[in-house]
Parts: structure tokens; C-alpha cells; sequence
């Protein structure tokens, strides 16, 4: 169902009268190039209607789904939305003001408030964001190199990994290795030589 009318009639004309309402309903082709707002998804407004000398101020919020398509892939997603509304409505509103049109014997439309405070949130170049594990990012290895020179004879070390990307991601770190420095020079012989990668979770 579409935005229904709010009966007004008994706040114009007496200022610091107010009432709150909920409405729900539905709007009509409102979508951008990768934002829709599907026409069977309900929009619910939760706003309070306050009689004001220029005639009545609408301030609330609305909130509802809408469906979005990444800017880069075009990989379709669902969100929700929630935008806040302070709008005047007046009984003279011309085309060019910052004002909504209302005639007090019809009801006032919230419609085209909702259009244009649901547009202004839409993201202009969104982007789809995917969860993955330090398994998906990184190529996993049994074994590697790495020559620690700092190192005392007879000395325990412990050691632990940690991968990162270009991007500034930085895994979590292996299991704990412990080696023993035990020739002079050259050589390190120990416990173990790597570690493995933890398990990423699921």
C-alpha cells in the first residue's frame, strides 16, 4: 500500500499543538543506478507532526530494505536504510522553496519527503565487501626459510609468523616455534623449523 494521508485539519492554526504518528506504506519506482528500494518493501516513518505559525513541521525518521548492486562486480546485496526527517509543510509552498505542499482539507502527503530523504542517503558508487579468512587470503606453505642473525649460542627463540598484504591486512600469527642456536656458526639446529598456519574458523 502507498503512503497514506495524515489528517491534519485540527493542528493548522494552533501552534505548539502536536501528535505523533506511525505510518507505514510503500513507494513507487524509487531507485538510483545501483540502489533500489524494491516497490513491495515497506517504509516505515516514525515522525511527530508539530503545528508551527508557518504551518506544520515534520520531524522523525524513516527506516526500511532496499537492495544494492556493488559499483566494481555488480554483485547483488540487501540493506537496511534509516534517514532523518525536520521538514516544514506549508499551505503556500512554492516549487522552488524548501517547503512541502499541503492542503489541510485533503491531509498532508509525506510521500515525496520520504522520496527525497531515502534518495539523499543512497551511496552514489557502493561497494560489496566479502569476509574471508586468513585461508582464502594467503597460499599456504609446509615449510620456509629465514635467517635469524641476531642469535646467541645456547639461547632459546621463539618465533611466530605473521602474513601481510600490500593493502595493510595482517594475519593472525602461527603456533609458537621454539629453535636452539647449538653450532657457532652457519647452521641452527632446533625442536622445529616452521609452523603451521592456524586453522581459519569454519
Amino acid at each position: 500500500m502507498s503512503i497514506p494521508l495524515l489528517d491534519v485539519a485540527d493542528l493548522v492554526g494552533h501552534p505548539g499543538a502536536s501528535r505523533a504518528h506511525d505510518v507505514v506504506g510503500t513507494l513507487d519506482g524509487l531507485a538510483s543506478e545501483l540502489v533500489r528500494v524494491p516497490d513491495e518493501a515497506p517504509i516505515r516513518a516514525e515522525v511527530l507532526l508539530e503545528s508551527v505559525i508557518e504551518g506544520i513541521l515534520v520531524s522523525g525518521e524513516v527506516t526500511g530494505t532496499w537492495t544494492v548492486s556493488c559499483a566494481r562486480c555488480l554483485t547483488p546485496g540487501d540493506g537496511t536504510f534509516r534517514a532523518r526527517l525536520s521538514e516544514l509543510c506549508t499551505t503556500d509552498a512554492l516549487e522552488d522553496d524548501d517547503t512541502y505542499p499541503f492542503d489541510p482539507e485533503l491531509g498532508l502527503d509525506l510521500g515525496q519527503m520520504l522520496r527525497d530523504a531515502i534518495g539523499i542517503e543512497m551511496p552514489f558508487a557502493p561497494l560489496a565487501r566479502f569476509e574471508v579468512s586468513d585461508r582464502d587470503r594467503f597460499r599456504q606453505i609446509s615449510t620456509f626459510s629465514h635467517l635469524d642473525s641476531d642469535t646467541t649460542v645456547g639461547t632459546l627463540y621463539r618465533y611466530r609468523v605473521v602474513s601481510f598484504t600490500v593493502d595493510g591486512y595482517v594475519s593472525a600469527p602461527s603456533n609458537v616455534v621454539t629453535v636452539e642456536r647449538t653450532a657457532a656458526a652457519g647452521s641452527v639446529e632446533g625442536e622445529d623449523t616452521h609452523g603451521s598456519f592456524p586453522t581459519a574458523p569454519g
